[in-house]
């Protein structure tokens, strides 16, 4: 054993070469027999498999899909039937309360007087100092009414209230932010 890695260590032991091969008797591609051939591939043989599965799942979903649509077409029309029923309701209340004695107050008469566009002394389309203090004052008798400050904003683009700026529509986070700063 000492004389074999003796030899190997000095090189006088050499290895063949193995990237020299002799081609010589190559014969060409061969063809393998039946019980040789290649085996299925593994994912192609799962795809194969499993491909029930995925139809199955995929027509549970579009079943959950048309159940979600018929639901959400079954709440628009119930809702529609509710907004008839209150509308309903609403129109039979005053008439109820137009052959009684004393009539219901109206929405318009709980909240105060608006000035018109001839009382506001805009010189523009922006609004007045002078008209500061009444828009104020609407503003606080609306809220103190239970009023929003989107219903107020509604209420001042109705009876064409200037904004501040001049420019856009009273929105109700305006309304809130011009009370703020000045009440």
């Amino acid at each position: 054993m000492d004389d074999f890695l003796h030899n190997l260590r000095s090189g006088k032991l050499k290895q063949p070469d193995r990237g020299r091969r002799d081609y010589s008797d190559y014969k060409g591609p061969q063809r393998r027999a039946g019980s040789e051939r290649r085996r299925t591939d593994y994912y192609a043989k799962v795809t194969g498999e499993n491909f029930a599965l995925v139809k199955d799942a995929l027509e549970s979903l579009a079943e959950q899909q048309k159940r979600i649509a018929d639901a959400l077409a079954a709440r628009t029309d119930a809702e529609s039937r509710i907004a008839d029923a209150l509308e309903t309701i609403a129109a039979r209340l005053a008439i109820t309360a137009g052959s009684t004695d004393s009539p219901a107050p109206a929405a318009e008469e709980s909240t105060p007087a608006v000035p018109t566009d001839d009382d506001w002394h805009s010189s523009g389309p922006k609004l007045a100092e002078q008209d500061r203090p009444r828009l104020i004052q609407l503003i606080g008798d609306m809220r103190k009414n239970g009023q929003s400050w989107e219903k107020i904003a509604r209420h001042m683009i109705e009876k064409s209230v200037p904004t501040v700026s001049g420019k856009g529509t009273w929105r109700g986070t305006a309304v809130k932010k011009f009370w703020d700063a000045n009440a």
